[in-house]
C-alpha cells in the first residue's frame, strides 16, 4: 500500500484513540455510512444494503423503518427516493442530516466534521480528515507520475467528476446520468478522449468506449459492507492506475 497512506492510517487508527458514540445512527446507504464511521459512529444501521447497483432506488422494509423510528440521528444523501419514508418514520424524536456525498477532500472534511459535531467526536473526525487528505495527495501524485508528460483526455460520468480531479485534469466532457444518444457519442468522439471514467452505479457507457477507442475505467462511489471512504479511494486509484497503463 502507498507509503503516505500507510502513515495516515497509522495516525488515524493508532495515534488517535477512536471515540465511542452512544448515539443510534441510521445511514441511508453504504456511502453515507462511510461518512458516519469516519465521524466515529459505532451504533450504525444501514438502510440500503451493499451490493445494489443503484442504492438510492432501494425499497425500505418495515424493519428498516422501525430502525429509523428508534434512531437519534438519520443521515441521508438527499437524492434517495426513499427519503420521505425515512422522514415520516423518524417523526419529531430524532434528527435528520443531509450529507454531501463525494470523495473531494475538502467536502469530506466538512461533512465528516458536521456529523462529528452532532456525535461529539470532533477530534477523531479531524484525524480522519487529515489521513484522508494525505491519502488523496499520495494517490494523485502517483497517478500523475503514471500519466507522465501526456495527461489523459478524460470524459467522465457526471457523478464521478472528483475522480477526474484526482488525476489532476479537468474533464474534456461530462456525460450522463442518462443513456448516451447518438449525438452525444459523436460530440464526445470529436474530443478524441483517451480515458473514460464510468460509474458502476448508473447507465453504462460501454458504447462510448467502442465509438472512441478510449480506455474505459469503471469506478464505484458506494462502498461494500463495512468499507470506508479510504477503502474506495484506494480501490478506485488502483483502477485508474490500470487505465493509465500504456
Amino acid at each position: 500500500m502507498m507509503r503516505i497512506l500507510v502513515a495516515a492510517l497509522t495516525l488515524f487508527f493508532v495515534a488517535v484513540p477512536a471515540a465511542q458514540s452512544a448515539a443510534a445512527v441510521v445511514a441511508s446507504t453504504t456511502w453515507v455510512a462511510a461518512f458516519a464511521r469516519a465521524a466515529g459512529s459505532t451504533d450504525l444501521t444501514v438502510i440500503a444494503p451493499a451490493g445494489l447497483t443503484h442504492p438510492p432506488d432501494y425499497d425500505p422494509r418495515p424493519s428498516d423503518l422501525m430502525a429509523v423510528s428508534r434512531a437519534d440521528l438519520v443521515l441521508v444523501g438527499g437524492y434517495e427516493a426513499f427519503v420521505p419514508r425515512l422522514r415520516d418514520a423518524l417523526g419529531a424524536r430524532g434528527q435528520m442530516l443531509t450529507i454531501n456525498t463525494t470523495y473531494d477532500p475538502q467536502v469530506v472534511r466538512k461533512e465528516v466534521g458536521a456529523i462529528a459535531a452532532v456525535l461529539g467526536n470532533t477530534v477523531q473526525a479531524g484525524a480522519f480528515a487529515d489521513a484522508y487528505d494525505a491519502a488523496w495527495r499520495e494517490s494523485s501524485e502517483r497517478l500523475r507520475q503514471r500519466a507522465g508528460n501526456r495527461p489523459p483526455v478524460v470524459v467522465v460520468q457526471r457523478f464521478m467528476v472528483p475522480w477526474a480531479r484526482l488525476l489532476g485534469v479537468d474533464p474534456a466532457a461530462i456525460f450522463g446520468p442518462g443513456p448516451l444518444s447518438p449525438t452525444d457519442l459523436l460530440r464526445i468522439k470529436a474530443l478524441a478522449p483517451t480515458l473514460i471514467i464510468d460509474n458502476a452505479h448508473a447507465a453504462p457507457a460501454a458504447a462510448l468506449a467502442e465509438v472512441t477507442g478510449a480506455r474505459r475505467v469503471v469506478l464505484i462511489n458506494f462502498p461494500e459492507a463495512d468499507e470506508g471512504l479510504l477503502d474506495v479511494l484506494v480501490r478506485n486509484t488502483q483502477r485508474l492506475k490500470a487505465g493509465l497503463t500504456p
